[in-house]
């Protein structure tokens, strides 16, 4: 008989064992960084077998993340150890600070080190899913603003004002234009209850 064909029903891990190597997320890169210039830092620690850069529509920060994908473990850590919040790529944007290097999501946990060290403590990017305790979106009446604490108001008011767009920054100047709560300060922080 001939030999089997192809590895099994084992098919989701196999694309990243395909791809071998350990994913690195790397954070706060200028607009100007290039897949070149990320090669060439990350080619100090090993081979440098992918560099993803992600167009981020939200560039408002000038920043963007990239993901890049080292030869071997040992190398992934110097780099993480030497470059997090200590290199910067782009000289001329060096007022943007350093760049961020960590583990890939869910990468820590594969090479069984701690899932910690996929996180990233910066404040301007907010991994998907892990908000602080999930608020109520803001609805226009539904919600009395009496009803809430004085921190949920201001983190709904955040929110809305990072997704909410300009329908809800005109609502929420209008209140403090019309000096309601006493107060024409725009940053919800202000208001005292």
């Amino acid at each position: 008989g001939g030999a089997g064909g192809g590895g099994g029903k084992d098919s989701r891990p196999m694309v990243e064992r395909v791809k071998g190597g350990v994913k690195l997320f790397v954070g706060r890169l200028p607009m100007e960084a290039t897949q070149a210039m990320l090669n060439k830092a990350f080619s100090e620690y090993g081979e440098v077998l992918e560099v993803f850069l992600i167009d981020s529509a939200r560039a408002t920060t000038g920043a963007r993340c990239a993901f890049v994908r080292l030869g071997g473990l040992e190398g992934a850590e110097r780099a993480i150890n030497e470059m997090h919040e200590q290199r910067v790529l782009v000289q001329e944007r060096a007022e943007l600070g350093p760049i961020q290097v960590a583990f890939a999501k869910g990468e820590a946990t594969r090479f069984g080190l701690d899932p910690e060290r996929e996180q990233l403590p910066s404040r301007w990017q907010v991994p998907p899913g892990k908000a602080a305790e999930p608020l109520p979106p803001p609805p226009a009446a539904s919600v009395d603003p009496e009803t809430l604490s004085k921190e949920a108001l201001v983190s709904l008011i955040k929110e809305g004002q990072r997704t909410g767009g300009q329908p809800f920054k005109q609502q929420w100047w209008t209140y403090c234009d019309s000096g309601k709560g006493g107060v024409q300060d725009y940053d919800p922080k202000r208001h005292a209850r």
